[in-house]
């Protein structure tokens, strides 16, 4: 069961983490994790709506759906993740795959706002990400191994806790 046991978990965001944003070296993420062109938001997920397994599954169903885009360059990108990292959840993780917690007081202190969620619990963080990426890479942890093993799947999607904003 989640670390977070007996705390609430809609008091908490997931971000994905692409093998080339974790430094093995020191253990943790890179700043680059939090670094998106002005105007984009930065990907998280609401930990009351989906499991990490489901933030990595949402990765590969969004890897798929390009892959079979009409855009070539699109086409080619969502081919690249599933040609080297796997269609599942499992191949992701064995490919280096991971996925960092953050409180949602981590944003809102630097005056991020966000959009959605959608239904799987997907929005978007917006803010200065250039003046606080160490700061957020700081304060991220990745989730343990044991919250992303299969045996603790389940679904993906969690059963919500009463509503945040």
């Amino acid at each position: 069961m989640s670390e977070l046991q007996g705390e609430n978990l809609s008091q908490y965001v997931y971000r994905r983490v692409h093998p080339g944003q974790w430094s093995k070296k020191k253990n943790r993420a890179s700043e680059r994790l939090f670094v998106e062109e002005e105007g984009n938001g930065l990907s998280v997920f609401r930990a009351d709506l989906i499991t990490p397994r489901g933030v990595l599954q949402h990765g590969i169903d969004d890897a798929k759906v390009k892959s079979v885009s009409l855009a070539e360059e699109e086409r080619a990108i969502g081919q690249r993740l599933l040609d080297s990292y796997g269609q599942t959840v499992d191949e992701w993780l064995q490919s280096d795959w991971r996925v960092v917690r953050l409180p949602f007081s981590a944003f809102e202190s630097r005056n991020y706002w966000f959009d959605g969620p959608e239904p799987d619990g997907h929005m978007h963080a917006y803010g200065d990400h250039k003046l606080y990426a160490f700061e957020l890479r700081d304060i991220a942890r990745e989730v343990p191994e044991a919250e992303l093993d299969a045996s603790q799947a389940g679904s993906c999607l969690t059963e919500p806790e009463p509503s945040r904003p």
